[in-house]
């Protein structure tokens, strides 16, 4: 097109020009040229011809002439036919201009070339065809998110029931677990509670509820210390002490299910006593069995159950106070013990109940191992 333009804009100087180089090579009645040059070569032919007949070492000098001069005949009737074709177009070449600016300005728009272009036009012919026939296609999807809303709810309710089942079984190991741990009078709950809402998923009963991605049940865990109080959330009720004979209750319930690698129990020995605590240690080194347990602890009863004991003090220097730990084996850790028993000042007595409690506790973990499930 910009070639096209280039003729449109010269069509008059052009179509001169032609007539100029076919009055000057054929000849015509012109001011510019009295005599052609077809005619001076015409001139030259039969004198070349004299030539040739004396020496005709020259014969292909003369058909060169003679096809030169055909040529020059040719080549003026092409040019005179081309000035004839010529013409000056006003409003084709405006509209060969418009549109160059045209694509000029959609280059700048949709990219740098002419594929560029057409391939956004492709693109937004597609988005245009989708437009067309998003009113078809809304109809579709909002049947398909009926169905999938429905099938959803039928999980859910399935997976509810499930829930409320495995519900009752934890609640009942778990306060069997607390009874162990001097915690019988507490009441543990697992409370299940569903949220109703117009745009939420249906149940068979007809009823559409809230929901996630794990279902339509929001999952609480309740106690009640006391008998007759209503059961709380546990961080409203309980002691960290508390709280934590429940996170053991909990997971040790959970124990194989559970996939938390590590588990951190604090101050789980205050309130109890040194028979409570050697269940607490029992139930600390059953668990570690399927997660990595840490414990901190003053009650020599669950420190004997460790496999591996430690010991955090702290030291002042100047101002600046700082915490040490280290690992507590051989003799130093029946020192430990028999600190946690008797005080710093321990007696004689109370190193021997300390390698007491030790002995004890591995004992019992060497049989606890041998047994199914261990």
């Amino acid at each position: 097109m910009q070639k096209e333009l280039t003729l449109l804009m010269s069509a008059e100087k052009l179509k001169s020009a032609a007539f100029d180089i076919y009055r000057i090579i054929y000849g015509e009645d012109s001011a510019m040229a009295a005599t052609s040059v077809v005619d001076k070569a015409g001139e030259a032919l039969p004198l070349m011809k004299q030539i040739v007949d004396k020496d005709p070492t020259l014969q292909p000098k003369m058909n060169y002439l003679e096809e030169l001069i055909h040529g020059l005949e040719e080549l003026a009737r092409e040019l005179q036919s081309y000035g004839d074709n010529l013409s000056y177009d006003p409003e084709r070449l405006e509209e060969v201009q418009n549109r160059l600016e045209m694509l000029k300005s959609l280059k700048r728009k949709y990219g740098g070339s002419i594929t560029e272009i057409l391939t956004y036009l492709a693109k937004a012919e597609k988005e245009l065809a989708g437009l067309a026939n998003s009113t078809e296609r809304r109809e579709q999807l909002e049947l398909e998110r009926v169905q999938l809303k429905k099938e959803m709810g039928a999980l859910a309710s399935k997976l509810s029931q499930e829930r409320a089942k495995a519900a009752q079984k934890l609640a009942k190991v778990v306060k069997k677990e607390l009874a162990e741990l001097s915690m019988g009078r507490v009441d543990f709950v697992v409370a299940m509670t569903q949220e109703e809402t117009p745009d939420g998923i249906p149940f068979p009963e007809g009823k559409t509820y809230k929901f996630g991605a794990s279902g339509v049940d929001d999952v609480a865990f309740l106690a009640s210390t006391n008998p007759g109080e209503p059961a709380k959330a546990l961080d409203r009720i309980a002691s960290t002490g508390e709280i934590s004979r429940f996170m053991l209750a909990l997971k040790s319930a959970l124990a194989e299910a559970d996939t938390i690698p590590v588990l951190i129990f604090d101050e789980i020995d205050i309130g109890i006593g040194g028979r409570s605590g050697e269940v607490i240690g029992r139930k600390l080194w059953k668990l570690s069995r399927h997660h990595q347990v840490i414990c901190v602890t003053h009650l020599p009863q669950i420190a004997a159950f460790a496999d591996a004991q430690y010991r955090v003090s702290k030291q002042t220097a100047g101002e600046r106070t700082t915490s040490r730990i280290e690992t507590l084996t051989g003799e130093m850790r029946f020192q430990e013990l028999a600190a946690m028993i008797g005080g710093q000042k321990y007696s004689e007595s109370a190193l021997s109940a300390a390698r007491e409690l030790i002995e004890s506790a591995e004992a019992w973990k060497k049989g606890s191992e041998k047994e199914p499930g261990a």
